[in-house]
């Protein structure tokens, strides 16, 4: 009883409410024990006493929304979701566009004045490859005109790097087409 005198003023004037948890942990016992303390004072007529079965409370800080409010916040919500499926499709659009050089298209997306080809994304070097058998017939038609060249200067007159030139020259030393001189150069087989 002390405890509850002690800790919350103007018992004796108004009805007050108390917390149950916070008098037991102040006085070492359970909130069980409180409320069974104070269902005993109830009785000996010292005190009333109503148990709240929740000390939930609920209270709005905003008035309630009426249709005009939900219309306001649906109308944001729908620009949203909108704003989302937009971006979706435009990712989507990104990934799956092979046609267009991947810098290209960032450069765009951000409204960006100049745009050029980047030349390293897969777009570019896929459409800088050139199919196996147009670059074998591109070499054996430089070296129709040149007679004799080098690996360095087949890649130089082709504009194709050397490491795909060498394969290519690769093959067409295997099917005999092709042969390397004393000079180590390539010409065409006699």
């Amino acid at each position: 009883m002390n405890i509850l005198l002690r800790t919350y003023g103007g018992l004796f004037e108004n009805e007050i409410k108390i917390d149950e948890f916070f008098i037991a942990k102040k006085v070492g016992i359970t909130a069980a024990q409180v409320i069974r303390n104070l269902k005993i004072l109830e009785a000996q007529n010292l005190v009333e006493y109503t148990q709240v079965n929740s000390d939930l409370s609920l209270s709005f800080l905003v008035p309630r929304e009426d249709d005009k409010t939900v219309n306001r916040f649906s109308r944001e919500i729908k620009q949203f979701l909108s704003l989302k499926k937009e971006k979706t499709t435009n990712f989507i659009n990104f990934i799956t566009n092979n046609t267009r050089c991947r810098s290209e298209q960032l450069l765009f997306y951000f409204d960006e004045k100049t745009i050029r080809k980047c030349g390293i994304c897969d777009v570019c070097i896929a459409h800088k490859k050139i199919p196996a058998k147009n670059v074998a017939s591109q070499i054996k038609e430089v070296l129709e005109n040149k007679k004799q060249l080098t690996s360095n200067e087949i890649s130089r007159l082709l504009n194709i790097f050397e490491k795909d030139i060498l394969i290519h020259l690769q093959i067409l030393l295997e099917e005999d087409q092709i042969i390397i001189n004393n000079q180590n150069k390539f010409q065409l087989k006699v």
